[in-house]
């Protein structure tokens, strides 16, 4: 019989963990094709991360081009004014999330851009912080907030939230095709006891339903829909297409590296919308996968979709 829970020291034999704390920036050499940066222009990274795709521009863009770079974790921004700090005031460092991206610009007097570049998902980072919430695999408090300034934790709507709601949640945001199941259990559960932790949550739905496809955690797809729903990613993303038209100049580029479907599906009907209605030129009529070599190196980019666009001239 499959074991009922799992210790983090368990996990990481069974599912041959690699080194989440290395960060390796996804798809860069599409990135750079389609962003296709040159010298002297202007560009967004709205999702800094790691800082990888935003070092690779700042050497496409040099001797003077400028980069606005915006992340929703303040950590994000705090290791950016570190690692680059060798590109002087040719990076401008934002807190802020991709529905504030208007906003941001406005607020920092940036000029419009030649190109906007948004990775979607989790980085390693903050996957290798257990404080942070974000991985079934360490133990650590039920969190999931990208901007841990504002918002609810993830403990809260597990906590809170209906069966019913709860159960729809888990099936929209993250396909669980047991999410009632996961659900009862979650409302019987918090009955008696607080869930707060990331193991208990995990080991909860380990319990629950099993390990009936071993290639992937049973806790996947109920971690991912509390996180989209933790932080709005959906609302978020659609907002910051629509801001990143609005602050781009004509022939710019919008390049979007979505990790799920919902996060794919999202970004092919905008860019539709917005060809349809004259805004958009779409450069990717399908979305382009990593190349074999890479998924090899980096199994994590193996979800990766990078679909682009160029705005009318």
């Amino acid at each position: 019989m499959p074991p009922l829970h799992l210790t983090q020291a368990t996990y990481r034999v069974k599912y041959k963990m690699i080194d989440s704390s290395i960060h390796i920036p996804v798809m860069t050499r599409e990135v750079m094709q389609y962003l296709s940066p040159q010298n002297d222009q202007n560009f967004i990274d709205a999702t800094l991360g790691g800082c990888g795709h935003t070092t690779s521009i700042l050497n496409a863009n040099s001797p003077s081009g400028r980069i606005l770079a915006i992340d929703t974790d303040i950590n994000a921004i705090t290791n950016g004014r570190s690692v680059l700090r060798e590109f002087g005031n040719r990076i401008v460092l934002a807190h802020g999330n991709l529905a504030s991206m208007q906003s941001v610009v406005n607020e920092t007097g940036f000029p419009p851009v030649d190109g906007v570049l948004m990775d979607l998902g989790v980085s390693s980072h903050q996957l290798s912080d257990a404080t942070r919430g974000f991985s079934f695999k360490l133990d650590g408090p039920l969190d999931m907030r990208m901007d841990q300034s504002t918002g609810k934790p993830a403990s809260e709507v597990i906590k809170y939230t209906p069966e019913k709601q709860l159960a729809d949640l888990l099936f929209n945001l993250g396909g669980e095709r047991n999410s009632r199941r996961i659900a009862r259990a979650i409302v019987r559960e918090r009955s008696q006891t607080s869930i707060t932790s990331t193991l208990t949550l995990a080991n909860l739905i380990i319990r629950t339903v099993g390990f009936k496809n071993r290639r992937l955690h049973p806790a996947t797809k109920t971690f991912q829909a509390l996180r989209i729903h933790v932080n709005n990613e959906l609302d978020n993303l659609e907002a910051g297409i629509y801001g990143a038209l609005k602050v781009c100049c004509r022939g710019a580029r919008i390049v979007v590296i979505s990790f799920h479907s919902l996060e794919d599906g999202k970004v092919k009907r905008i860019f539709r919308a917005a060809s349809k209605a004259g805004l958009l030129e779409i450069l990717t009529p399908r979305p382009v996968r990593p190349c074999p070599t890479e998924i090899a190196s980096n199994p994590r980019c193996r979800s990766a979709r990078l679909r682009a666009a160029r705005t009318a001239n």
